[in-house]
């Protein structure tokens, strides 16, 4: 396989090419895998937004709470 030539921009460095090594250039076809939360984390979140929004439309209905 052939390594790829870039060409960076400018008047000195239009005239010259330089090459990345093919290892850098094998993987960017394949997108970023996505983060593996354990399960107790998305428990957690959904406690913590639920009770704040359970205390907020509590406190709505109360004068100076």
């Amino acid at each position: 396989m052939s390594r790829p030539e870039y060409r960076l921009r400018g008047q000195y460095v239009a005239r010259h090419t330089f090459t990345v090594p093919e290892e850098l250039t094998t993987h960017w076809d394949e997108p970023a895998p996505a983060p593996q939360l354990p399960r107790w984390y998305s428990l957690a979140a959904f406690l913590i937004m639920s009770s704040a929004t359970i205390f907020a439309m509590c406190a709505m209905g109360r004068p100076g709470a």
